[in-house]
This record gives C-alpha cells, sequence and structure tokens, in this order.
C-alpha cells in the first residue's frame, strides 16, 4: 500500500461563469485550461510528484508491464522503410541514443544520411515525440514536427537537405502537412491561438521564398481542417472534420497546381461523413450515406455531385469498411466483419483478389507502404504477419505515388 500520510494537491476553486444560449454555468476549475499560466505548471508538477510518492511501491509492477508490453510490439526492431521520389527513409536500432535517428538512401545504392537527430533537439532528453514527418517529391526538404514539451503543441520545421540546416521554423501549433508536386509549396493546418486544440487555419508555405499566407479558415470550434496527398499523388485534399472518422465537407486541388483555388468535392450540407480519394480517372469516396458500416462509389472527376456516383462496394450489415488503400491497379481494403479484421485487394474490374483474415479475432490490423511502394500488414497482437501471406499482398500491391 502507499504511504497513507501523503496527501494529494487540491486545485484551488475560482469561479469562472459561462453563459451559453442562456445556459448559465459556474466552473469552479476552468483556470486549469490555460496551459500558459504558471500555477497550472506548479499544480501539475504537484500531481506528478503525488502520484509518483504514492506509487513508489509498484515500481516492480511497472517495470513487468512495460516489459511484457515491449514484448509484445507488431514487428522487431525498427518500423518498416518507406520511398518517396529518389530516397528511401528509415531508422534502425543505434545503441546508446535515447531516441531513434531517421536516414535515409538513394534508392540506387549510394551510402545513407542522417535526415533527423531528435537527440541534438534541446528538451529532447526529458521528452520527445514526433508529429510528421513527410519528404517533398524530389527530397530537398524534408518537413517535421516534434513536441519536447508534452503538451502536444508540435513545432513545424523544413529542412534543407542540401545544407542541413532548418531555414524555416513556424508554429508551435501545426498539425498536418503535405507537399505539393512542385517540390517547394508546402501546406499545413494549424491551431489558432484563441482556440485550444482544434486546427482552424490552412496555411500555404514557399519554401524557397519563406513566405507563408492563409488560404482557408473554419469559423465552427466544433470543426478541424485535414491536409493530405492523394495516394496517387495526383491531387490534395482538405478535409474539414469532426470527432468522426470522416469528412464533413472536402475540398481539392491539383497538386501540380498549388497556386490555384480549391474547388469543393463535398458540400457540408450533405449531411454524412466521406473520406474521398483518388484513382486513375475518378474520384473514390469512402461514405456512411447508406448505413453505419459504410461503402465506396466512384464519381467523374469533373461532376462529383452525389446524383453521378457509382457504387464500387455496397453497405454491407456487420461488414465494416474501415480502410481504403489506392494503388495503381489495385485497391487494398482494411474491413473488420463483426470483430475480426481483414484486408482485402480488389481489381480495376471490382473483382475480389487475395484476402488475408488473421487467426486471432481479436487482434488489430494496421495497414501500409513499404519501400518501393509494396504494401505491407501487420497484427498488433503478434510479432508479424506470416511471410508467405505477407508475400501474397505484396504481389498484389502495385506501385506507390512518387516512387
Amino acid at each position: 500500500m502507499g504511504d497513507k500520510r501523503l496527501q494529494p494537491p487540491l486545485p484551488r476553486a475560482e469561479p469562472r461563469i459561462r453563459v451559453l444560449h442562456d445556459d448559465i454555468t459556474i466552473d469552479r476549475y476552468r483556470w486549469l485550461r490555460d496551459r500558459e499560466n504558471p500555477d497550472v505548471r506548479a499544480y501539475l508538477e504537484a500531481e506528478n510528484s503525488y502520484a509518483e510518492q504514492a506509487t513508489a511501491h509498484l515500481t516492480g509492477l511497472k517495470a513487468e508491464l512495460i516489459a511484457e508490453i515491449d514484448g509484445r510490439q507488431p514487428c522487431e526492431g525498427a518500423p518498416p522503410a518507406f520511398q518517396v521520389g529518389p530516397f528511401e527513409y528509415f531508422q534502425r536500432p543505434e545503441p546508446g541514443l535515447l531516441h531513434p535517428r531517421w536516414w535515409r538512401r538513394p534508392v540506387a545504392g549510394d551510402p545513407a544520411e542522417i535526415v533527423i537527430d531528435p537527440n541534438a533537439l534541446e528538451g529532447a532528453e526529458v521528452f520527445y515525440r514526433l508529429g510528421v514527418f513527410e519528404p517533398s517529391d524530389d527530397g530537398r526538404y524534408v518537413a517535421f514536427s516534434f513536441d519536447v514539451i508534452g503538451d502536444e503543441n508540435y513545432e513545424l520545421r523544413v529542412r534543407d537537405m542540401e545544407t542541413g540546416r532548418d531555414f524555416w521554423q513556424g508554429s508551435r501549433r501545426a498539425t498536418m502537412v503535405a507537399w505539393a508536386a512542385d517540390g517547394r509549396t508546402l501546406f499545413f493546418t494549424r491551431e489558432r491561438p484563441d482556440l485550444r486544440r482544434q486546427p482552424h487555419e490552412l496555411i500555404r508555405l514557399d519554401v524557397a521564398a519563406g513566405k507563408s499566407e492563409v488560404v482557408f479558415e473554419e469559423a465552427d470550434e466544433r470543426l478541424n481542417l485535414g491536409i493530405r496527398r492523394s495516394d496517387s499523388g495526383a491531387w490534395l485534399f482538405l478535409d474539414v472534420k469532426g470527432v468522426h472518422r470522416g469528412a464533413v465537407e472536402v475540398w481539392c486541388l491539383p497538386a501540380d497546381q498549388p497556386g490555384f483555388g480549391w474547388r469543393r468535392l463535398v458540400t457540408r450540407e450533405f449531411g454524412h461523413q466521406v473520406v474521398a480519394e483518388h484513382w486513375q480517372d475518378k474520384f473514390l469516396f469512402h461514405v456512411d450515406d447508406a448505413g453505419p458500416y459504410w461503402r465506396l462509389v466512384c464519381t467523374p472527376i469533373d461532376d462529383p455531385s452525389p446524383s453521378g456516383w457509382k457504387e464500387v462496394i455496397p453497405h454491407r450489415d456487420g461488414v465494416t469498411l474501415e480502410e481504403v488503400h489506392v494503388l495503381e491497379h489495385h485497391l487494398v481494403l482494411l474491413e473488420r466483419d463483426g470483430l475480426r479484421p481483414r484486408l482485402v485487394s480488389r481489381g480495376e474490374s471490382g473483382r475480389l483478389g487475395v484476402a488475408i483474415v488473421p487467426d486471432e479475432p481479436s487482434c488489430t490490423l494496421t495497414v501500409g507502404l513499404s519501400a518501393g511502394g509494396a504494401l505491407f500488414g501487420r497484427k498488433a497482437c503478434v510479432p508479424r504477419l506470416e511471410a508467405d501471406v505477407q508475400g501474397q499482398l505484396i504481389r498484389e500491391a502495385g506501385h506507390r505515388r512518387r516512387a
């Protein structure tokens, strides 16, 4: 048992009145939301100190649990490498370092070079977490963000790989990033300083000129913004999102025309969640308009209105369509039949290809792209998928964008 003489720290009560739609609420502890207030930091430090002392007798159990969690990691060693343009980016075990470094090597086979060494960041010896890591298509620049405080406000930087220096540093409230195809235009979302934890601005940055401008703002504090590049690399998507998986509104922009205006694909008046993708000569919409298990439709690029949607995969009771990954000639779908996840590939004709169904129904499957564009899948409850099954999926995969 912990020391019964310990007393937990108690925050002071500081009544604040909030009026919303004629409803009056008195919140005595709202002041704790102000992260910049030194009293808040002092109180949190007191809480942490109390927790450490009160659970000191559980040190052995804590070590056992950490060892068991480490033993259940989905794969041994570093995560799989991935390729963008002419380079392969990877991490590798390096004994003696507090945090693993990011490296890259040319696909042609030249020696590897360091991209990011988080151990050199001020404050990383206490806490470090990587946010985004996104190289430009040609490898000249790498956009990355990190948190060395623990408040989840990530500082965005752009590194020039020719000089090895960070020539641009942005807001500590940067969230998501995406490069345009020109290799010099970076879009990123940012939290407005007057709103907590809600990204409401889309910024366009010309990294060569060092100039940035706000190109989109979302006024509804219940929604946030997400920016991403399509799997094909041909389009940029701006998602206006709530708390759910999909977006309530979707905008698009050709990746090779970053200075053009954004076009709205799906309006929020549609009233459903949508995840957009690009495949060949059409857009794909992963949408929940037919029911809670989602379906997949395609639409002409020039006319994405619902009247022109063509169903690719129907809504199926009990089978949740969780993710859609687009390759050159295949779709790879992450589905969940009841509680059991599975990976399924479909060709251009819609014909069902390879299916991977884990033996354990309670595990979690994650999907990503490994170096050279081969798709990989792994279970979170075992070391890795069996090599022969994984090889089947890789042979079905095709090529990644920008490979």
